[in-house]
């Protein structure tokens, strides 16, 4: 594991839909990208048609009501660059068509290294779908992306002003290893601890036998070597790191050990037997109550 990558975030992408829950994502790029990041709010509005009145007659061309939607954005993004106080480069694009298709092409067009968006918006042009926009682009994306739940959300009560600690899930395999340089990059730009955790399944009866124990046994030391290893290393490089062994179903495990302030840092696919590293991530997506960083893979 390469410990001396950088955080490598120079080029972040803000999508915004007008509403104060997206504008949620903020604080954390503030804190991620430091104010010499080059910031690009981003609002995507439907492509317009004619409006008629009841009998038909139009009232407002296309290009009349497309100029309004573009009006309207450009204020919400005025308003959004004003909660980034202190930053020295944002810029603010105002683009019709697909949501998703728009935010991957301007990604490839200008470099994006990290995508920072909100779980959840409630903006003009309707709410933001986990399943379609969110999803879509964490999918088919190679850059860096991080996902912000909904503040008021009461299972975890992580500020969205700070970043106070990096939890590092991992499976055992060398596809979700990969998201350890970029937690340990994360974390010298942060100044910020990393705890790394193993969560186990085990299926044994409800009065074990010894052949039951000795299996949990040997799983468990099995993960624990591998995080001794990660966790070696990382403090080799001088960064505050510990680990953890947990067991049951890996998203329930990862939700309730997560302390406030933390931001969850994994790869969005993995391998290693019976956890589905990538499925994880999905459900954690779904979930709605962790910031994640999700971390693209060479696999």
């Amino acid at each position: 594991m390469d410990t001396t990558s950088p955080a490598a975030v120079t080029r972040i992408l803000v999508p915004l839909d007008g509403s104060e829950r997206a504008e949620e994502v903020l604080p954390y790029v503030q804190a991620t990208g430091g104010p010499d990041a080059e910031i690009t709010l981003l609002e995507v509005v439907p492509k317009a048609s004619d409006v008629r009145n009841v009998f038909g007659k139009v009232i407002a061309t296309p290009d009349r009501v497309q100029q309004g939607y573009a009006d309207v954005a450009r204020k919400n993004l005025e308003r959004a660059q004003g909660k980034l106080a202190g930053q020295k480069q944002v810029q603010q694009q105002v683009v019709q068509g697909d949501p998703a298709e728009q935010i991957l092409q301007m990604v490839e067009a200008q470099g994006i290294d990290l995508i920072a968006m909100a779980s959840q918006g409630q903006g003009a042009w309707g709410p933001w779908a986990l399943g379609s926009i969110v999803d879509r682009v964490v999918r088919r994306t190679q850059s860096l992306v991080l996902v912000v739940p909904p503040g008021n959300n009461p299972s975890v009560t992580a500020s969205p002003q700070t970043i106070v600690g990096l939890l590092v899930p991992t499976d055992g395999s060398t596809i979700a290893a990969q998201a350890l340089p970029v937690a340990a990059g994360w974390a010298r730009t942060l100044k910020v601890p990393v705890r790394i955790v193993h969560a186990i399944s085990i299926d044994i009866a409800e009065s074990p036998d010894d052949e039951d124990q000795a299996r949990e046994s040997t799983r468990r030391t099995e993960a624990m070597r591998g995080l001794d290893d990660a966790v070696k290393q990382l403090q080799s490089a001088g960064i505050d790191a510990s680990s953890e062994v947990l067991t049951g179903d890996p998203v329930a495990a990862i939700i309730s050990t997560a302390n406030p302030g933390d931001l969850i840092v994994l790869t969005k696919q993995g391998e290693g037997g019976r956890w589905e590293l990538g499925s994880v991530a999905g459900n954690l997506l779904r979930a709605g109550v962790l910031p994640l960083l999700l971390v693209p893979t060479d696999a």
